[in-house]
């Protein structure tokens, strides 16, 4: 039986995993690989338009920038050039038309197809667009690419990275250029799961960009203080005295803060203390026997009480990462927990996210996603 002793006892060195930065670095099993592929194509025809268009079925067929970037990350990391520049494309026509830089506006609604209902930006959907176009340049040799995620990477850093309230040479990561900061109590807004560590890193990099670089640096070691007294919350607020889950929102570890034991694994922090937290919670879970009615999906910051799950399998990706990324036995013999068959006919946000650990889990290396 899986505990929380056993996976306070693992150590995510024993599993000899590789960590993939700029290229795959780590051999995985064949069968991983291949069932991957399998469900990318089916996760292409079932979520992406011909146009290139990736259609958010929950929320009334729209389109946003966060699954536009998502999407042309996984056409990198199956090496589909086609579908790749099919979703540029109908991104930078549709969602690239704010006024004065390249940032794109966060929703294309097909009730309004000829201008966004709200052009404020999405800094998640800019930072995996711009990441997506940098990992094209390499995995499709085409340096082209660049000179599109150049300018979307540096107005990220111009209009979204902040300084850290009360603490000036440190800087944050905004969710967006409007209403997450508020310049009368220097209170800013925090989405933790917007900083995707690896893609920051890899953009700073590229680009020369040393303020992303710290802002992926300051957002990190939030992360981490916040995951040293519980699960990380879905927002948070940032003042000069302190920083709080944002009281005008639930303060749960929910839809949004479950993408960070990901996004931690796939920037080779497979150890830090999101994913161990995140690793208690779901074998907590699993030793009640509550886990066979779903994967938790919101949960109080204790981890005391699991407000939502659901039975999607790409929720059940996302246990699967945390708990092998911190140690749980892995391979062909490992925990029928660890088993995530891709369904394709999933909802938008779920099967997007199961891709999206498929996609970490080959790269990285850890095979904690088996078919």
């Amino acid at each position: 039986m899986l505990s929380r002793r056993s996976v306070l006892g693992w150590s995510a060195a024993s599993l000899g995993c590789g960590v993939w930065w700029g290229g795959p670095a780590a051999a995985v099993d064949a069968s991983a690989s291949d069932a991957a592929r399998t469900a990318w194509q089916a996760w292409r025809a079932a979520h992406l338009d011909p146009s290139g268009r990736v259609i958010d079925n929950v929320q009334n067929g729209i389109s946003h920038s966060e699954g536009q970037g998502y999407a042309m990350v996984l056409a990198t990391a199956f090496e589909d050039r086609e579908a790749f520049d099919a979703i540029w494309s109908w991104t930078q026509a549709r969602l690239q038309v704010r006024d004065g830089d390249a940032l794109l506006a966060w929703k294309w609604d097909p009730a309004q197809p000829e201008v966004p209902p709200d052009k404020n930006n999405a800094s998640d959907g800019d930072l995996f667009v711009a990441w997506g176009l940098l990992r094209a340049a390499q995995v499709f040799d085409d340096d082209g690419y660049l000179l599109s995620a150049q300018p979307i990477a540096r107005d990220l850093q111009q209009i979204c990275v902040k300084p850290m309230p009360g603490r000036p040479n440190w800087a944050v990561l905004l969710p967006g250029a409007v209403g997450f900061w508020d310049p009368g109590t220097e209170r800013a807004t925090l989405n933790l799961s917007y900083a995707f560590h690896r893609a920051m890193r890899d953009l700073a990099q590229e680009f020369d960009l040393p303020r992303l670089a710290l802002a992926s640096a300051t957002n990190r070691a939030i992360t981490d203080r916040m995951s040293e007294f519980g699960l990380p919350p879905d927002w948070l607020d940032v003042w000069p005295s302190g920083m709080a889950p944002t009281k005008a929102k639930w303060p749960v570890f929910g839809y949004e803060a479950m993408r960070i034991p990901l996004f931690e694994t796939w920037s080779g922090r497979s150890a830090a203390p999101a994913v161990r937290r995140a690793a208690i919670l779901y074998a907590d879970d699993i030793d009640t026997g509550m886990a066979e009615t779903g994967t938790p999906t919101r949960a109080s910051l204790s981890g005391s009480d699991i407000l939502e799950r659901s039975s999607d399998p790409g929720y059940s990706a996302l246990r699967a990462i945390a708990l092998c990324s911190y140690g749980a036995p892995a391979g062909p013999d490992g925990p029928d927990y660890l088993r995530t068959p891709f369904v394709a006919e999933q909802n938008y946000y779920p099967a997007t996210l199961h891709m999206l650990a498929m996609a970490a889990n080959l790269e990285v290396g850890l095979q904690c996603t088996r078919a």
